[in-house]
């Protein structure tokens, strides 16, 4: 007689079924052309289910009413993503300056908060451009100093 088969279980078999699955995507990741294939069928499929339900409508297909009110939108919710962020920053800043700490020698020069790290960069950057902006000039200057003098050294 042939030994009998083990019966799996609903949750085995689901396993074994991710797996598989997990595997065959592995697989289809590893190949460039294959895994190009498979975000571009998502991509139409992503498409097709918000065109079908007419969640999502394309600008080209917007009133310009419609496109001011999407643009409002997108604006607040930029905004409140970024502030989302900016709290958790601080919130993890909060957290680390208070659970560290104390060192012998303090870096007073060294930004602490998020918002000095940001406006020590601003400052930096605006600097920058200013001495580019002074180095322009010099350089454009001279450019027409030297025209200027090869034009005196012609008429001599």
């Amino acid at each position: 007689m042939a030994p009998r088969k083990k019966t799996q279980t609903k949750e085995e078999i689901l396993q074994k079924k991710r797996d598989a699955e997990w595997k065959k995507y592995e697989r289809l990741k590893n190949d460039s052309q294959r895994r190009e294939e498979l975000r571009e069928k998502g991509h139409l499929k992503y498409l097709k289910k918000e065109k079908d339900k007419g969640t999502r409508k394309l600008i080209k297909g917007m009133t310009p009413r419609e496109h001011r009110e999407a643009k409002k939108k997108w604006r607040e919710n930029c905004s409140a993503y970024r502030n989302k962020k900016k709290a958790l920053t601080n919130i993890t800043y909060t957290y680390l300056r208070e659970n560290t700490p104390d060192s012998e020698t303090s870096h007073s020069s060294r930004p602490t908060t998020p918002q000095d790290v940001d406006m020590f960069k601003k400052r930096i950057n605006r600097e920058k451009k200013l001495r580019y902006q002074i180095k322009k000039k010099k350089d454009e200057e001279i450019k027409l100093l030297k025209r200027k003098l090869l034009e005196y050294r012609k008429r001599v």
